[in-house]
């Protein structure tokens, strides 16, 4: 064996096998007993915030951030970490505000909340927006296991993108979130499994955490690299970081917010979010970026050989620590971290496109009718979208690098929008579809004309491998003037105070909200959006006259 492609035993192969038939007769299993569209797209909200909390995780530890934080782990030390510092301020934001609108309202998508809040236009330009997001996540998922799998088996990047995406896309397809989520949390265990042995045998292997850390490069040991690095800019990073993806994780990631939709309460639903950061979060971070920590500081001891290709990192440390049986598990841990994260996105794309753009265009069909079409689209979204993008990940010689280069650009526009419209009544619909529009043709421009779009924005270090980490702040200016632009020439508030109601976080106490969720709910609905505005307002009001009067 290599220290890039494994030979399994008998032992590994059933371990695999059964795994794999586990997982795909889950899916089966739960396909049989999803009858419409929201135990499709967000379980009835059934599950109890344990599933919700293990399935949230399952996004963090993906095939796409096992290899590329893995490799920047290698490369670049304890700056692999860094990133997820982002967190802490973001979900403190979303568990206040953001928790109780999107939950309590009770829609199934982002791009659905931009229409009840601004207009349709809004709608259109989000779900653009979103789905921009979701696929170019699927698709790096998917060609990421595609790398590992090319790296363990010697399969073709391709053939092996297309093996584990018809798995997955079987068991999404057939069961919907309700099998995504259970599936999530078979896999969970999975990943506790196999990540504590890879990282607890690979430290016992470099001598222990002190030892390990002794022998990393001087650079290694920083969270932070310098600011205009050429291939990890500190800049870059946090840019990209702080203010595309860790927002966007929270706000406007659809696979992370139909995960908290599907708790029972708001109250399980706010546990979600802070079990989630405050326990899984960082434990799964030492799954992902440790591996090649550890590797570098075998490497600087003398015990390993540099990897070829520092993208392996992970797998050779799994070559190095796994013996038969268990390397079968340390696999199914592989698979089961991209199964997962994919299974996430193909539902949660299929949400965007169903509930955003299919239902618009063919409005008032039947349950049945829409179920059929998000099986339908789930397949071609799962086995056509990836093998499209993957071609654009081939040019980074970083995966990291090409994951934000594209993923942390399309979303600052639609972050701003969030955030800017859970808050105030002031964002006009105007200025909400012009700065999400803005965002994405000035990262569409500098990703296809990057000498004049791109170049003014990478602080000096255009044509390194770092730029891409600058397609954010390009993503970034180009809202921020739009929405300047926009608030100077829509100013006036558009709606009445009253049309806020359930919209805008501080239009109203929370305690209203919940009111009016419970109110929706018996009468039939979801959330109070299937309450009439005229409802809506009579209990709020209603509850005021009643606060004066005592």
């Amino acid at each position: 064996m290599t220290n890039t492609v494994f030979n399994l035993e008998a032992i590994d192969f059933v371990i695999i096998a059964i795994y794999l038939v586990t997982v795909v007769g889950i899916g089966l299993f739960f396909g049989k007993r999803v009858k419409n569209q929201g135990e499709f797209f967000v379980a009835s909200k059934k599950l109890p915030w344990w599933i919700c909390s293990l399935a949230f995780m399952t996004v963090l530890i993906s095939a796409q951030d096992i290899v590329s934080y893995s490799q920047t782990g290698y490369e670049a030390g304890f700056a692999a970490f860094q990133m997820y510092l982002d967190d802490l301020g973001w979900a403190v934001l979303f568990l206040a505000i953001g928790t109780p609108i999107y939950f309590l309202s009770g829609i199934y998508s982002v791009p659905e909340y931009m229409e009840r809040r601004f207009n349709k236009n809004v709608r259109v330009v989000s779900s653009i927006a979103m789905l921009l997001f979701m696929l170019a996540l699927m698709s790096f998922n998917a060609y990421a296991v595609g790398v590992l799998l090319n790296a363990m088996f010697g399969i073709d990047v391709f053939v092996g993108m297309m093996i584990i995406t018809v798995i997955t896309a079987v068991y999404t397809t057939s069961g919907g979130i309700m099998a995504v989520m259970i599936t999530d949390t078979l896999q969970a265990v999975l990943i506790f499994v196999g990540g504590f042995f890879v990282v607890g045998s690979g430290l016992k292997m470099a001598g222990g955490l002190g030892n390990m850390i002794t022998y990393l490069p001087t650079g290694h040991r920083s969270l932070f690299t310098p600011l205009f690095d050429p291939n990890f800019p500190q800049l870059g990073m946090f840019l990209g970081g702080a203010f595309a993806i860790t927002a966007a994780w929270y706000f406007a990631h659809q696979g992370n917010i139909q995960k908290i939709l599907a708790a029972r309460t708001i109250n399980q639903a706010r546990l979600v979010t802070i079990v989630f950061m405050g326990i899984l979060m960082p434990i799964g971070v030492l799954f992902t970026g440790m591996p090649g920590l550890i590797l570098r500081s075998l490497v600087e001891q003398g015990i390993a050989t540099s990897p070829e290709n520092t993208g392996a990192s992970f797998l050779v440390l799994v070559g190095m620590v796994a013996t038969p049986g268990i390397l079968g598990v340390i696999v199914a841990f592989v698979l089961s971290a991209m199964m997962s994260t994919g299974s996430t996105y193909i539902n949660s794309s299929v949400t965007i496109f169903i509930n955003d753009i299919y239902m618009q265009i063919k409005p008032n069909r039947s349950d049945t009718h829409y179920l059929k079409a998000a099986r339908i689209s789930s397949v071609i979204i799962a086995l056509v979208v990836p093998i499209i993008y993957a071609k654009y990940f081939m040019g980074f010689s970083a995966l990291m690098t090409a994951l934000y280069s594209l993923t942390s650009a399309v979303m600052p526009g639609m972050v701003i929008v969030a955030v800017f419209g859970i808050c105030s009544k002031r964002i006009h619909s105007n200025t909400a579809t012009v700065t999400i529009a803005a965002s994405i043709i000035g990262v569409l421009l500098a990703v296809f004309i990057p000498d004049v779009f791109q170049q003014p924005f990478c602080f000096g270090l255009y044509g390194t491998a770092g730029a891409g980490w600058f397609n954010s702040f390009v993503g970034l200016v180009w809202a921020l003037v739009a929405l300047v632009i926009g608030s100077l020439i829509w100013r006036k508030q558009e709606k009445e105070d009253f049309e806020y109601y359930g919209l805008v976080y501080f239009a109203q106490p929370v305690s209203k909200l919940e009111e009016l969720y419970w109110n929706a709910l018996a009468k039939g609905g979801k959330g109070y959006i299937d309450l009439s505005q005229e409802e809506i307002k009579e209990i709020i009001e209603a509850k005021d006259k009643h606060a004066l009067a005592e």
